[in-house]
């Protein structure tokens, strides 16, 4: 369940950051990178100071999507710590691997559930299925 919210959660992230992507480069033709941290985010929502209603407009809702990224980021980070305690709360060792945190490591557990349900740590073979 919390493998799952925080994939929800990264998915909503990322349609906030196309929207304040797209709005930026409204605002700001030909300036807005493509790939921005919150900070840079930030600094170019404040350095707007559109004149005309649709402008202001813009940049409000910019503000809005902004403000919006700030707390999904923070709702990310939270979700990760609290899996990577359960993960560790278990005793797995799956972190200890290359490249695999909190997140995949939780995500393997959840699907794979109890690893003593396997009869066997060897791998199967045809001879074994007769």
């Amino acid at each position: 369940m919390l493998v799952d919210r925080r994939e929800a959660l990264t998915r909503r992230r990322v349609a906030v950051v196309n929207r304040l992507q797209a709005l930026l480069a409204e605002l700001l033709p030909g300036q807005a990178k493509k790939d921005i941290t919150t900070g840079q985010a930030k600094q170019l929502v404040a350095s707007v100071r559109p004149r005309d209603v649709a402008g202001r407009t813009r940049r409000r809702i910019a503000a809005e999507e902004l403000a919006e990224l700030v707390v999904v980021d923070a709702k990310i980070r939270k979700a990760a710590a609290e899996l990577k305690t359960l993960v560790l709360a278990r005793g797995s060792t799956l972190m200890g691997l290359h490249g695999v945190g909190p997140v995949v490591a939780a995500r393997v557990l959840a699907d794979v559930g109890d690893i003593a349900r396997f009869a066997s740590t060897r791998p199967s073979t045809s001879r074994d299925l007769r």
